[in-house]
């Protein structure tokens, strides 16, 4: 059942500083990449470069010089088994989503991707997640095949919930989200009763969340139980403004 994993960290109040903080951090990372592409969304420009500073000189120099628009210009490293075939199963990511705001993101779907193999990503996050100035969120999480036909199999489709406050991430295995992100929907005591794995306040406002004992283990029919345990619980104890709520009238 499982599709793919996701790692993402969503930066606030970014800069030069903090993106060459992040590419020189990840340049240690063992990323068995071979295809280097950039992507400039407003020019719909996608370069590919022959290594990893050439690549990284582009995507600064992009954020450097962008305008006031909300210009989505991103970097990608790939794996992929076959160039020919552009059959991905490895990307590793950095995109601007706006003047104030980047995005890191790690998707595989390598076939022997194992616990070891996701621990070793996953802290790599961590780390990165602590090391960096600002207002971070981090979030990672293991997506289902079919993921509507999932939801109605197990009875989670007519659950009111809404996974803003986690991303947009139903399936999530282990979130770090601060009071600006969570505190639109919910409360911090209202999270900190919720059925979670885990839940703890790691500092003032800031929750780490694990949904899982393991992030692999989701679909089994205990997990099933419990995530619409949750789920049910997340709806009925929630502040959730009108508007949202309409939708379900």
């Amino acid at each position: 059942m499982v599709k793919n994993v996701r790692i993402f960290l969503k930066i606030e109040g970014v800069n030069e500083e903090v993106l060459q903080c992040i590419f020189d951090k990840v340049k240690s990372l063992d990323l068995k990449y071979n295809l280097i592409r950039g992507y400039d969304e407003i020019n719909e420009e996608m370069p590919v470069f022959s290594n990893y500073s050439e690549g990284v000189s582009w995507y600064l120099n992009k954020y450097m010089y962008r305008n006031d628009c909300n210009r989505q210009n991103s970097i990608h490293f790939f794996q992929k088994e076959l160039l020919s075939d552009m059959a991905n199963i490895y990307r590793f990511g950095i995109r601007i989503l706006d003047d104030a705001s980047s995005e890191i993101f790690l998707e595989s779907e390598e076939p022997d991707l194992d616990l070891t193999k996701f621990r070793y990503y996953e802290q790599f996050f961590y780390d990165l997640y602590r090391s960096l100035p600002g207002q971070v969120s981090y979030k990672s999480f293991v997506s289902v095949a079919q993921q509507n036909k999932f939801y109605r199999t197990n009875g989670l489709l007519d659950i009111m919930f809404s996974n803003e406050p986690f991303f947009n991430a139903s399936f999530f295995y282990r979130v770090i989200t601060p009071q600006s992100v969570y505190g639109k929907w919910h409360s911090k005591e209202q999270l900190l009763s919720a059925p979670f794995y885990s839940i703890k306040e790691l500092e003032d406002e800031i929750l780490e969340i694990r949904q899982f004992e393991l992030p692999f283990s989701k679909d089994s029919k205990e997990q099933i139980v419990g995530l619409r345990f949750l789920l049910t619980y997340l709806s009925e104890n929630n502040t959730y403004p009108d508007d949202f709520k309409a939708l379900f009238d």
